[in-house]
């Protein structure tokens, strides 16, 4: 088994983020947040570094940094890093670090300036250079593919987002392996028998099969259904002409009847529809009064807002300033004590110096002359004259000495006092800017407590005045009445409308026959003009002709005539049913005889029709 740990992950111009570093050592973390802080990005950089896609497999997904107009910056490089340790079972732990960057490159434009052309990407494993296959591959290595990355981070994947194929896939080889139909349906009677039915067909081509059979057969007993309602339909009926005469005017009357309410309807809606449009206009005035409310209200806030944002930035820059001379004077006061210490060291060692050059002088003043009389070579006294002039040698070097030990002396106690000046002042001057550091560590106190008290008050909804719940209520209320006046008027006249078109409906093509009124009574008023009857006393053509075997065959009887012997359909719908009708009863076709084209005329349920 094979455990992977993620030691850090580091950020840098990913999405939102412009640069952070996690480091959880592979230990187990939980990431918590409002929406919109970044969590998703965290999982979106972990993915994008392994796969080069985020969670959801997308690899057109936006990974460079927004502006604050929601356009993408340019000029950077997104950069994911990501430490990795991997452990096998009785084997030492891997460590890997894969980085994964994204470049933009640019071409130079014949007038010297760049232009995006492309981007790049580049790949890196424990620092060293890859090419995005053999990164690719050594990812595949340590993790596996994403669809196995993707089942371990994502809950909702394998149930959800999967393919079935793949999802069925993964529980057989979890389970044992692929197994065949005949394995999956052994002991179960009811299987066993479907796997005979299919044959040697698989259970889905046989799912398959069987789906598209009951379509066909649902698709048949559709259009056997349509057959059966269109023979009903042609089947021929008794007409009562005196009625139908009856209910012809009757229709007329009640279609008038119902044109005119139509009408004063429609001028009742008129009206109403002007005064919407009034009081829509006066809403919407009301409305952008309110805006404007709502806009001051939120212009004032913004400004005191900006104040005192600048109030807050003016208070950081004061404390910052504070900071920096507190810095420096502290720089000053260690320049300061360094000197006084190099003054105090030079001060001491002049002051050795003196001590030394007077002690010397001192026992240089207590010498006497001690030159002997006697001379050291043969031992007999020295005359009176040399013995004067050795004396007066040794006073003079004596009194030499002795001005030469003052001379330095004078010199190096003016310069010890100058140390000691020197040093006065130093220290002097360190007290002053021990004190000025003091008064500024007390004013850079009280400047921060000040930071700290003030406070940027933060963007708030707008606060409905006296003034806006008023017109805020007037407006809830001119639209209610509106949406009131509104629904009221907009009422469809269905019952009206409805009925004038069922009256249409059976002037024209009513269910009397499958044929209207109006063409029914045409017919007949147009077989009496041609002075002929059928058995029943309707309207026909003279002299039909049977084609074929009797009416008793379910035949329908034809007849050949001159043009103007019965009247031609003008009616284009009457017209196509007469063609329908002619040719569910296979009528033959039309013959030209001597030159002329012989006009074949067909009994309708409505009467004869010419064709």
């Amino acid at each position: 088994m094979r455990e992977i740990r993620i030691i850090s992950l580091r950020l840098e111009n990913f999405k939102g983020v412009n640069a952070a570093q996690h480091d959880w050592a592979g230990a187990s973390m939980e990431v918590h947040g409002d929406n919109g802080t970044g969590k998703s990005t965290l999982a979106d950089a972990a993915a994008w570094c392994l796969f080069g896609k985020d969670v959801r497999g997308r690899k057109d997904f936006c990974i460079t940094p927004m502006d604050n107009d929601g356009n993408e910056q340019h000029g950077l490089t997104v950069s994911v890093e990501m430490w990795l340790e991997v452990k096998d079972e009785d084997a030492p732990a891997m460590t890997y670090r894969l980085r994964r960057s994204y470049t933009e490159k640019y071409s130079v434009t014949p007038d010297g300036g760049r232009r995006l052309s492309g981007h790049t990407t580049k790949c890196e494993v424990d620092g060293a250079p890859r090419k995005v296959s053999e990164y690719d591959q050594t990812v595949a290595d340590i993790i596996g593919d994403q669809t196995t990355y993707r089942c371990v981070t994502d809950p909702a994947y394998f149930c959800g987002t999967m393919p079935a194929e793949n999802r069925r896939e993964m529980l057989l080889r979890m389970a044992g392996g692929e197994q065949s139909d005949q394995e999956v349906a052994r002991g179960n009677a009811d299987w066993e028998k479907m796997l005979a039915v299919a044959d040697k067909r698989s259970l889905e081509q046989l799912r398959k099969d069987t789906v598209a059979a009951r379509n066909k057969a649902t698709n048949e007993m559709e259009r056997t259904d349509a057959a059966i309602e269109q023979t009903r339909k042609l089947m021929p009926q008794e007409k009562d002409w005196g009625a139908m005469e009856k209910a012809l005017e009757d229709i007329r009357k009640r279609q008038a009847g119902i044109d005119r309410e139509l009408a004063d309807r429609d001028a009742r809606m008129k009206a109403g529809q002007d005064a919407r449009l009034k009081e829509r206009a006066r809403i919407g005035e009301m409305k952008s009064r309110m805006q404007d409310m709502e806009a001051e209200q939120r212009r004032k806030a913004q400004e005191a807002r900006n104040a005192a944002m600048e109030e807050h930035d003016r208070m950081a820059s004061a404390i910052r300033a504070l900071e920096k001379e507190i810095a420096q004077s502290r720089n000053d006061l260690e320049y300061q004590a360094a000197r006084s210490r190099q003054t105090n060291e030079c001060a001491g060692g002049i002051k050795k110096q003196l001590d030394y050059m007077r002690k010397h002088w001192e026992e240089e003043n207590e010498k006497q002359y001690d030159g002997s009389t006697v001379c050291h070579t043969c031992g007999q006294p020295l005359p009176q004259e040399m013995m004067d002039k050795a004396m007066a040698t040794w006073n003079t070097a004596h009194a030499q000495e002795l001005e030469s030990l003052a001379s330095m002396g004078h010199d190096k106690a003016e310069e010890y006092q100058k140390l000691t000046e020197d040093l006065a002042k130093s220290v002097y001057q360190e007290k002053e800017i021990a004190g000025k550091i003091d008064k500024l560590m007390e004013s850079l106190d009280e400047k921060r407590k000040e930071y700290a008290r003030h406070m940027v008050p933060q963007e708030k909804p707008v606060e409905q005045t006296q003034e806006m719940k008023d017109l805020a209520a007037e407006i809830q209320k001119a639209e209610e009445a509106l949406a009131a006046s509104a629904e009221e008027g907009s009422c469809p006249a269905t019952g009206l409308t409805d009925e004038r078109k069922a009256l249409e409906e059976k002037y024209d093509h009513g269910q009397l026959g499958g044929h209207g009124l109006c063409l029914l009574l045409r017919d007949r008023r147009a077989g009496h003009e041609g002075g002929h009857q059928d058995a029943h006393g309707r309207a026909g053509a003279p002299g039909p002709q049977e084609h074929g075997a009797g009416a008793g065959e379910g035949k329908v009887p034809v007849a050949a005539g001159h043009a103007g012997l019965l009247p031609a359909r003008e009616d284009a719908a009457r017209g196509g049913e007469c063609e329908r009708h002619v040719q569910h009863h296979d009528l033959p076709p039309v013959r030209e005889h001597a030159g002329r084209r012989a006009e074949l005329r067909v009994r309708t349920p409505g009467g004869w029709c010419a064709l």
